[in-house]
């Protein structure tokens, strides 16, 4: 009889489910494979064979990891654009027994304002470098860089004297 592999096992103890959310949630906190194959007692070796065995192992790293993406380009473009926040404060006046206390609710909303860095992030990458912080300097350096790629030969030189 062959023996099982983990996948099988967690399948037969009805602890699958449990598995791949725990696997979800690992990829979308950024623990690395070797911390979690060790929570899971297997080999990240072992844990390779069966992402490549069983899809659904690799498809539920994946889906995790891009809603992670997600999540943090949708941060970053709330950052850039800025946003609204609404802040609660909540007042008992209680009276000392004279009347029954009163509650009051007070609703501040505030504005974040845009970050110039989330701005510029996403404007150099979305949409080229020229909207980069130091893009004079990155000028100067390509084009050092390129003067620097211009040799000049012998015969160049011969012709000068």
């Amino acid at each position: 009889m062959a023996r099982k592999d983990a996948y099988q096992v967690w399948v037969e103890t009805g602890k699958l489910d449990e598995v791949l959310e725990f696997i979800k949630e690992c990829a979308r906190k950024l623990v690395t494979q070797k911390e979690m194959c060790k929570y899971l007692g297997i080999s990240q070796d072992s844990f390779s064979r069966l992402k490549r065995k069983y899809p659904i192992i690799a498809e539920t790293q994946l889906e995790a990891k891009t809603n992670l993406k997600i999540d943090l380009a949708g941060a970053l473009y709330k950052k850039a654009i800025g946003f609204e926040v609404t802040e609660e404060t909540h007042h008992i006046d209680d009276a000392h027994g004279s009347r029954p206390p009163r509650r009051k609710i007070v609703r501040n909303i505030k504005y974040i304002a845009p970050e110039t860095r989330a701005i510029i992030y996403l404007l150099t990458q979305n949409f080229g470098i020229e909207y980069a912080e130091k893009f004079a300097e990155i000028q100067m350096t390509q084009k050092r860089a390129k003067d620097e790629k211009e040799v000049w030969s012998k015969d160049d030189t011969d012709n000068n004297d």
